[in-house]
């Protein structure tokens, strides 16, 4: 397997950025009036393509928990095609725990850190490795292109888990959410069929899963 990093440094950038902006559209509302789409565009581009460069030029910094991090994908389907989902877990739980394994979100993780974890080599992630790329670069740019807010979202974050665990809110369940909101419901007889297509989509989802962590256990 090769790293994020690796990944990067054999990536076309050019197709990278197309990718990364198909997916993420950039908002004219960030620039001044007299800035044309044109320069905006390059711009945007200009950005990328060195925030990319940078990252393949950075030194991996060894993440200190000794877990082997691996991104995988698997798909399962949204509006009747295959959508691709992307996970990061340890090497360790998918052997262990297989498709109950949880995937783990890394926003809050110096990039330095996540260009040394690991892609995995299965058939879906080679076929939507381009997808990944982007998704972990989006993920690793959501607190600025050199992670400069992210030490003050870190406090808040701490901040916020604070007053959660001090408050003790008492949880309310979905059902009860749905109740007091103005929000379409299903009838109780549509629930029935509503509930047929939630389970034939998480089997599904678990079905893609499960080949995804063979084939990448296989090879471990």
């Amino acid at each position: 397997m090769k790293t994020v990093q690796e990944h990067l440094n054999q990536a076309n950038i050019d197709n990278l950025i197309n990718a990364f902006y198909y997916k993420y559209p950039a908002k004219l509302d960030d620039f001044a009036d007299d800035v044309t789409i044109a320069q905006a565009k390059k711009y945007n581009y200009d950005s990328m393509y060195m925030f990319i460069e940078n990252l393949k030029k950075t030194p991996i910094t060894p993440n200190n928990d000794d877990k082997t991090w691996i991104f995988y994908v698997y798909h399962n389907i949204n509006d009747y095609m295959p959508e691709p989902i992307f996970n990061l877990t340890p090497l360790k739980e998918l052997k262990e725990l297989g498709s109950q394994a949880y995937s783990y979100a890394y926003e809050f993780t110096p990039q330095a850190e996540v260009l040394g974890y690991f892609i995995a080599e299965n058939k879906l992630t080679t076929y939507y490795l381009e997808d990944l790329l982007v998704d972990i670069l989006y993920e690793m740019s959501f607190f600025g292109l050199k992670q400069e807010e992210l030490p003050v979202e870190k406090i808040k974050l701490d901040e916020q888990i604070k007053e959660f665990k001090a408050t003790n809110p008492d949880q309310l369940s979905i059902d009860d959410f749905l109740e007091n909101t103005k929000l379409d419901h299903f009838t109780a007889e549509e629930k029935v069929y509503e509930k047929q297509a939630f389970d034939a989509k998480m089997t599904l989802g678990e079905l893609s899963m499960k080949r995804a962590i063979k084939e990448i256990c296989k090879n471990k």
